[in-house]
């Protein structure tokens, strides 16, 4: 039996910055350039979205802890009425985030 060697098929890279390419390669350029620019949009959209997630988050544990410690002067003080106030940071930062992800 004798081998034969199976031979690769040549590929040439095409320069997609090239101008003078043939019309069906300039299409697939431009259709690249147009899913690049997509591509980076998304991109900067969950970049900036994961960021605000982040900031929220960090808001939140913030807010936590200051009506942690508000409610417990609040006890001391025996003014309890005062602790139906300590809803009003949660409410404004569900709010706050709710009219972000209504325009995003």
């Amino acid at each position: 039996m004798t081998k034969t060697a199976i031979s690769k098929p040549v590929v040439k890279p095409v320069d997609v910055h090239n101008d003078k390419l043939p019309p069906d390669d300039q299409q697939l350029k431009l259709e690249y350039d147009t899913l690049m620019e997509e591509y980076r949009r998304v991109d900067g959209r969950i970049i900036q979205r994961l960021e605000y997630d982040e900031k929220s988050y960090e808001m939140t544990l913030l807010t936590f802890g200051v009506i942690v410690g508000a409610s417990s002067i609040i006890v001391q003080q025996q003014a309890y009425s005062l602790l139906l106030v300590l809803a009003i940071p949660f409410h404004l930062l569900i709010w706050a985030q709710i009219s972000n992800r209504s325009q995003g």
